[in-house]
């Protein structure tokens, strides 16, 4: 393990942007995760964990503090005692998320095939609880390993106590600011039934029943869909879904619907959702918004991309242009899905 000094993070993020580590790191075991931990203890530093830094904004300044990169990687499948067909698969917190999916795929396991073509790392996935397409991440994670940074050892969290909501957990929060994530156990099955009840997907397979549609062929729809719908982060600079749909009463939706009746919305947890792409759309009229170096994806609101030299203050700078015409529109406070690197 080598600490290096004054490491640039932009080319480290799909954003592109952002200063230098003042320190950083790269794990690829417990042990060294310990040891640079260690490091950050006795120098007195803060410490951000990075995965494949597809959901990461890094300041212009960049961190004073070390930046540690999880690579710890590896994948054990193992079949849970006692009921047919089910599978215990222990996935590292380094391993590419998009990699892992296509592996539980050619496995012919049911479970992570609406999670398909998302970027990042495993790691990250319990850290936002990703979802897409109807399915959320925290429906198939039974444990979490992390390390905690107080104990100074790995212990295993269950999925309960992850505390998963939408897009969040208590990764995300400051009671679990001192566990890194190092491990991910999922629970799969060879038998199941996918999900295909979102519009994209069942527009897809049409008039076809769930019960004859395999993983695999959910899988194949939701990467071209993707494709589609939002910019490549491999070719343009963007952390993709950058704002969350809000959550609104149903008071306030019903409010909404008189102003703009074609306005979506879903029922969950006695809340209305809004796909708040609808409102960038076809509410505020953003469609394409463009200001300086910062734009929204056309064929996606919801995602602003980087379109060559934007720096983060010209992000937040952007973000909050628009969080201001959301809430003059429909007054819904706007809320970042992406992390900020502090």
């Amino acid at each position: 393990m080598v600490i290096q000094e004054k490491i640039s993070l932009s080319a480290l993020t799909t954003f592109q942007l952002g200063g230098s580590a003042r320190y950083f790191v790269i794990v690829k075991s417990i042990p060294e995760l310990k040891e640079a931990v260690t490091f950050s203890k006795k120098e007195s530093l803060p410490f951000f964990v990075l995965g494949e830094g597809s959901n990461t904004l890094v300041p212009d300044e960049g961190f004073a503090g070390l930046v540690i990169k999880n690579e710890i990687r590896g994948i054990k499948m193992k079949e849970k005692k006692g009921e047919d067909g089910k599978f215990l698969i222990e996935v590292g917190a380094g391993e590419n998320w998009d990699s892992f999916v296509a592996l539980t795929i050619f496995q012919k396991l049911y479970g992570l095939e609406n999670l398909s073509y998302i970027p990042g790392s495993v790691g990250g996935a319990p850290v936002q609880n990703i979802g897409a397409y109807g399915a959320e991440v925290k429906e198939v994670i039974t444990e979490v390993e992390v390390f905690d940074t107080k104990m100074m050892k790995t212990r295993l969290l269950p999925a309960k106590e992850c505390k998963f909501a939408y897009r969040d957990s208590i990764f995300k929060r400051e009671a679990g600011r001192h566990l890194i994530i190092t491990k991910v156990i999922f629970e799969l099955g060879k038998k199941g039934r996918v999900n295909i009840g979102y519009k994209d997907l069942r527009a897809h397979f049409k008039d076809r029943y769930s019960s004859a549609v395999l993983p695999g062929e959910v899988r194949d729809a939701v990467v071209a869909i993707r494709k589609k719908k939002l910019p490549d982060w491999k070719v343009t600079a963007t952390a993709g879904s950058f704002f969350k749909n809000p959550f609104v009463s149903k008071a306030h939706f019903e409010k909404l619907k008189k102003t703009y009746p074609e306005m979506p919305g879903f029922a969950e947890e006695g809340k209305i959702k809004i796909p708040l792409a609808f409102i960038l759309d076809k509410v505020c009229n953003l469609s394409k918004f463009r200001n300086g170096n910062v734009a929204l994806y056309e064929s996606q609101p919801l995602a602003v991309v980087n379109l060559g030299g934007a720096t983060f203050l010209e992000v937040k700078q952007f973000a909050s242009l628009i969080a201001i015409k959301i809430k003059e529109k429909t007054g819904i406070e706007a809320e970042w899905e992406v992390r900020v690197m502090e």
